[in-house]
């Protein structure tokens, strides 16, 4: 591994965390600190291994405990929480959810939309104790929106909730919005067609879509 891949292990052995703590270490900036730490967490949460995901908890906690750096916690705390997410762990996973959501309405140059995975979260796990508070959460900024995925997050969960709440008609609007958003084949980006489509959608919040989108 170069030097400059440090941060960047997908493994966390003895050998691997000395070494990284000894680079770390040598970081002056207390923000290339947390950026570091939470970069390299961010490569073991996506090895979906329980003691990996777990070995990311603790480097996120460093941040907080030691340098709570304020355009890094955003993004740290939504790491948090979907690593809580994986372990099932859905009280803790609420809590960073919800420091996240903070932490980006306080320093607003930095766009994670924790609302919306916050949102997703719940409905996709039928949390409705938490409905109202998914609403009154922060919307998504407009660029998000642009994103396929991102819009039909946003519009399945309004659909479902205000369906919840009995509000037949937006919810309809919106479970519409959702399907059309789900089907389409290319982004709006001129150079990345690709990018941000929906892959793999949640079998049952489809279903839910669709029988909202026929009443």
């Amino acid at each position: 591994m170069s030097r400059k891949d440090w941060y960047r292990n997908s493994t966390w052995t003895k050998d691997v965390k000395t070494a990284f703590f000894k680079q770390l270490d040598r970081c002056r900036s207390s923000y290339n600190k947390a950026s570091y730490l939470r970069i390299q967490a961010s490569h073991l949460q996506q090895t979906s291994k329980k003691k990996y995901i777990l070995a990311a908890l603790e480097l996120l906690d460093l941040i907080f405990e030691k340098w709570p750096e304020s355009q890094e916690l955003a993004a740290a705390y939504l790491q948090c929480a979907q690593c809580f997410e994986y372990l099932h762990d859905y009280k803790s996973a609420v809590s960073a959810y919800r420091n996240s959501i903070n932490a980006e309405c306080e320093h607003t140059g930095v766009r994670v939309e924790a609302a919306l995975h916050f949102g997703w979260f719940v409905v996709t796990r039928g949390m409705k104790e938490l409905y109202d508070e998914v609403l009154s959460a922060p919307k998504p900024c407009e660029a998000a929106l642009l994103w396929p995925e991102y819009q039909f997050k946003y519009s399945s969960i309004f659909a479902i909730i205000l369906d919840y709440k009995g509000e037949i008609v937006p919810s309809r609007r919106f479970a519409k919005t959702a399907l059309e958003v789900m089907a389409k084949q290319e982004s709006p980006f001129r150079y990345h067609k690709k990018i941000g489509l929906v892959k793999n959608p949640d079998k049952a919040i489809v279903k839910n879509l669709r029988k909202i989108a026929a009443v």
